[in-house]
């Protein structure tokens, strides 16, 4: 009895050592979204603003000071034209729809971001 066990404890050790093999995709949906924006390279489109639902803010835990931009050291030494496209991807981000769990926080409100980046 206890080399029968033993047998199935090993078994069983050695079954969950092993790597499953790759099974492709049946051509049914698989559980796992695809890609619904549109590719990073591609135009910006920004909803219009009646179309966007209205969503309280999120309340930040920052404290921010007013202060003028000859105040920020460095600020004109600074390459922004590497963040430029950083900054359309994630406006492309914000527009897009949420993905309708309401357990989650939103990410933002795009109420508010959407005449920022329709301007871009």
């Amino acid at each position: 009895m206890k080399r029968i066990l033993s047998l199935s404890v090993l078994s069983v050790l050695l079954a969950a050592c092993s790597t499953p093999s790759d099974i492709p995709p049946d051509s049914g949906s698989t559980g796992i979204p695809g890609p619904s924006a549109p590719a990073a390279d591609g135009p910006l489109v920004v909803p219009s603003l009646a179309s966007l639902p209205d969503t309280p803010p999120r309340a930040l835990a920052g404290k921010y000071k007013a202060a003028n931009w000859a105040e920020m050291p460095g600020w004109t030494n600074d390459d922004l034209s590497r963040f430029w496209p950083l900054f359309l991807r994630n406006c492309r981000g914000l527009m897009r729809p949420t993905s309708g769990n309401l357990a989650a926080p939103a990410r933002a409100t795009p109420r508010a971001w959407q005449p920022v980046c329709a301007a871009a």
